[in-house]
C-alpha cells in the first residue's frame, strides 16, 4: 500500500502531470467555447497552426536542457522563412538550393550560439539576443517587403490528407518525435542532460561541457530549419516578422511542458504539450471575443497563471 502511495506521489508530484492537467482543462474549455471543436475542418486547423509552435518548441527545450537559453529562434525562423522564399521557384533544382541555403545558414547559426555561449562562455541570454538582433537585420536585406515565392506543392503537401482522414502533420510530428526519441538514447542525447543538469558531474565523468552545449544549439539549429520550412508551407509566402512571436512563446511552452531552466530535465512530449497549450490559449481569447487592444494583456495573464500551475510540483517540493 505505501509502495502505492509513493509511486502515485511521484506521479502527481511530477512537471509532465501538472502540464497533462492543465492541456486538458485547456483543452476542454476550448471544446465547450467552440462547437465545430471537433469536425475534421477544425481538428486540421488546430494541428496545422499547432505543429510549428511544438517543433520551434523542441528546438528551444533542447538547448534550455542542455544548461542555456535561445533568445535568436524568433528571428532564426523569420530568416529561414524568407530565405526559402527568395530562393526557391519551381524547378527541383531551384528547391534543393534552398533547402540547402537555409539548412547551411542555420548551422553558421547555431554554431555561433553555441561558440559564443560554450567557448567564450558568454551569458546565453546576451549572446543569443544579440545574435537575434544580428538576424533581423539580415533578414530584412533579404526580403525586405513581405511576399517572396513558395512553391505550390510545399503547401499542398503541408495540408495532404493521407486517406483522405489522417493530417500530414500528424505524420510529421510523429517523425520529428521518432528522431528525437533516437537522439535521447544516443550518448550524445544523455550527455546533454547530463551537462544541463550538473556541469561539474559531468565534467567529473569525463564529458565535454562547451563540446556538449556546441551540439545542442547545433541540434536546435535543425528543428528551428524545420520549423521555417513548416511555416512556409502553411504561410505560402515570406514575412520579416514571421518567427517575432514564437521566441517568448517557446520559453514558456518548455516551461509549461516541464522542461526545467535550470538544465538537466524535460521530455519531448511536456514540449509539445506545452506548445500545444500556447495555441489553446490563444483560441480561447479569439472565442472570448477580447476586442485585439487587450489581447496580449490577457494572453500574458493567462500564461502566468498557467506557468504557475506547471510550477506547483517543484514548489511543493521546496515546502517539503
Amino acid at each position: 500500500m505505501g509502495n502505492k502511495k509513493s509511486i502515485l506521489s511521484g506521479i502527481t508530484e511530477s512537471r509532465l502531470f501538472s502540464a497533462g492537467i492543465l492541456f486538458l482543462m485547456i483543452f476542454i474549455l476550448n471544446a465547450v467555447m467552440d462547437k465545430n471543436f471537433f469536425t475534421p475542418n477544425k481538428i486540421y486547423g488546430n494541428l496545422s497552426v499547432i505543429t510549428p509552435i511544438i517543433v520551434a518548441t523542441i528546438a528551444q527545450s533542447i538547448v534550455i536542457i542542455s544548461g542555456s537559453i535561445d533568445l535568436s529562434i524568433g528571428s532564426a525562423i523569420s530568416l529561414m522563412n524568407c530565405l526559402l522564399a527568395a530562393t526557391m521557384g519551381d524547378t527541383g533544382v531551384s528547391v534543393v538550393f534552398g533547402f540547402v541555403v537555409s539548412f547551411f545558414v542555420m548551422m553558421i547559426i547555431s554554431a555561433l550560439n553555441g561558440f559564443l555561449v560554450a567557448y567564450l562562455r558568454l551569458p546565453a541570454m546576451v549572446a543569443t539576443f544579440a545574435v537575434s538582433t544580428i538576424l533581423s537585420g539580415v533578414t530584412l536585406l533579404v526580403l525586405p517587403v513581405p511576399g517572396g515565392y513558395i512553391p505550390k506543392w510545399l503547401p499542398r503537401f503541408y495540408s495532404f490528407m493521407i486517406g483522405g482522414i489522417v493530417p500530414m502533420t500528424v505524420f510529421i510530428l510523429l517523425a520529428l518525435a521518432l528522431i528525437w526519441l533516437f537522439i535521447s538514447k544516443t550518448r550524445l542525447g544523455r550527455y546533454i542532460y547530463a551537462v544541463g543538469g550538473n556541469e561539474n558531474a559531468a565534467t567529473a565523468s569525463g564529458i565535454n561541457p562547451k563540446l556538449m552545449k556546441f551540439f545542442a544549439f547545433l541540434l536546435s539549429g535543425a528543428f528551428i530549419w524545420i520549423t521555417g520550412i513548416i511555416i512556409s508551407a502553411q504561410t505560402g509566402s515570406g514575412d520579416f516578422r514571421m518567427g517575432n512571436p514564437y521566441t517568448l512563446t517557446t520559453i514558456a511552452a518548455a516551461i509549461m511542458g516541464g522542461v526545467a531552466l535550470s538544465g538537466g530535465v524535460g521530455k519531448l512530449f511536456g514540449a509539445a504539450l506545452g506548445g500545444s497549450i500556447m495555441i489553446l490559449v490563444t483560441n480561447i481569447i479569439y472565442y472570448a471575443g477580447i476586442q485585439s487592444y487587450l489581447q496580449d494583456m490577457i494572453r500574458g495573464l493567462i500564461v502566468i497563471v498557467a506557468l504557475f500551475i506547471a510550477a506547483i510540483p517543484s514548489l511543493r517540493k521546496r515546502v517539503v
